[in-house]
């Protein structure tokens, strides 16, 4: 009796300390605000690593990686941080710092206890296993209602009124934060979603400002530009190499701000060197280096970023190497699983679609592509950019303004033509602050303080409805989107010429 009850106090033990490995990995909260990472914070005997990459450049760090000796170094204003894989000792401007636990390299990346950050960044952290969160507050000002969660500040409203008459005035620039992919990452997908939040500053960013550059080319009027976010998904695949991206724009109040920064990708050609990466087993971490955007597969949500009750995401995956297999996509925080449908037509083009279910709020969505190969092999990656994905809402914020929209083409023949850009037409507006001159000399005050915004009427009247879904090709997206109704002319009715009335004539008596 006594070894029996000896036996279940031991296998209880088990479970209680093998429970933690199997949990969902911890969630990275900076100033309130969740951060995504390509590869997820780790509980190792109870101390938790973060990715030293991820966090420290979202304060401004530059991280290098030296193969050589196994180390990472970060560098950020004055201060320069170096740790080795496995080594317990960590060093802060030359400095040596007795580290709690030994950085470890997961997925390609290292990671290290969260009291370094503190010790090297100045902020605090903590970690709140009731809710799974690594939690690092700086001091920062939080961005904009697109990085916003729950428990966060209330979605950012901006008064034009207030916005508007203050010509000449600087104030604090926006922030451009949330970059993906992130600088100096390294991934191996060829369709990389280029996305970044826009937000924080004295007053909103003027989206009719907002410029998007990639690799030198002005790529604005292709991508989805908004007061709170900028997302561009590439039409071709992209080459291997550094590809840099710059973001640049003006506040309502007109200060400047310019962001830059690059990634690299490293593509192959070769068959045999993706086989070599990819088991028949998925990493729970990712690929060694490449994390969840491991090279021989795509994944992108091409068009807006912002989705609300009812509308339609449709997602890409892109696997050239193994055109042919079965898969489902998923996206954190929603329930449920959203088959892959081959694109007809398009070799190593797979599709799935979802429609936002009511109540689900999920701010920093993960969308992740579950695929296995024609011969068994498990893939399982990620898109670049998260999506904002609110069921509690209808229509989109108030406060959310474009300059350029996206929408969802229906039926579309290739994964290229899936989205059509239109720029939005500037609001006009009619400052109320200064007198009116008449034409005869005669000055007229205006009481009033408040802006006009006039907009033009629309050259096209349409009238908006949803059209009855109708047969497809198998294997091409039909969305449900609004249509304009044709309305066929009135017949021409042309009256035929009256037939003579012959009157016979009477026979002579």
């Amino acid at each position: 009796m006594r070894r029996t009850s000896i036996f279940v106090v031991a296998l209880s033990a088990l479970t209680l300390f093998a429970c933690p490995a199997l949990a969902d990995p911890p969630t990275i909260v900076v100033d309130g605000y969740s951060v995504r990472t390509d590869v997820p914070p780790v509980v190792i005997d109870g101390h938790v690593l973060v990715p030293l990459r991820g966090v420290f450049e979202r304060f401004g760090a530059h991280v290098d990686y030296d193969a050589a000796d196994n180390a990472a170094i970060a560098q950020r204003g004055g201060t320069t941080v170096k740790v080795v894989v496995d080594d317990p000792v960590g060093w802060v401007n030359g400095a040596r710092v007795a580290l709690e636990t030994p950085p470890r390299e997961i997925a390609g990346r290292v990671e290290v206890p969260l009291r370094f950050v503190a010790q090297a960044l100045g902020v605090s952290v903590d970690y709140d296993p009731s809710s799974n969160e690594v939690v690092i507050v700086s001091g920062v000002s939080p961005g904009n209602f697109v990085a916003a969660g729950p428990g966060t500040p209330p979605y950012a409203t901006a008064s034009l009124a207030s916005n508007y008459g203050a010509s000449g005035t600087t104030g604090t620039p926006p922030t451009v934060d949330g970059q993906q992919p992130s600088p100096n990452a390294l991934i191996g997908t060829d369709y990389p979603q280029i996305y970044a939040r826009l937000g924080g500053g004295s007053s909103a960013v003027d989206p009719a400002t907002v410029r998007v550059i990639v690799d030198g080319v002005d790529v604005t009027d292709q991508s989805t530009v908004s007061s709170a976010y900028i997302a561009y998904t590439p039409t071709e695949q992209m080459t291997g190499g550094t590809h840099s991206v710059d973001v640049s724009g003006q506040s309502d109040d007109g200060t400047p701000f310019d962001s830059q920064w690059s990634f690299r990708i490293q593509s192959y050609s070769s068959t045999d060197y993706i086989s070599s990466i990819v088991g028949y087993n998925a990493p729970m971490f990712g690929y060694s280096r490449f994390g969840f955007f491991p090279p021989g597969f795509s994944v992108f949500a091409p068009g807006p970023q912002f989705f609300v009750f009812n509308q339609p995401i449709i997602i890409v995956f892109f696997s050239p190497f193994f055109p042919n297999g079965t898969g489902f996509f998923s996206f954190s925080g929603v329930p449920g699983q959203f088959v892959m449908t081959p694109w007809l037509g398009c070799p190593g083009f797979f599709w799935g679609s979802m429609s936002v279910p009511q109540g689900v709020l999920s701010p920093n969505a993960v969308v992740a592509a579950h695929f296995t190969t024609s011969d068994g092999r498990s893939i399982i990656a990620h898109a670049t950019a998260p999506l904002h994905i609110d069921g509690t809402r209808k229509t989109l914020p108030a406060s959310l303004r474009f300059a350029v929209r996206s929408q969802l083409v229906n039926r579309p023949l290739t994964p290229r033509s899936l989205v059509a850009f239109n720029r939005v037409e500037r609001a006009t507006i009619i400052s109320r602050r200064s007198p009116v001159t008449l034409p005869h000399g005669v000055v007229v005050p205006i009481r009033t303080m408040m802006p006009i915004a006039r907009r033009t009427a629309p050259r096209v009247t349409t009238i908006p409805r949803m059209l009855p879904p109708r047969p497809a090709p198998v294997g091409r997206p039909m969305i449900p989107i609004d249509q304009p109704i044709v309305m066929p002319p009135p017949p021409v009715v042309i009256p035929r010429a009256p037939v003579p009335v012959v009157i016979p004539r009477k026979p002579p008596q």
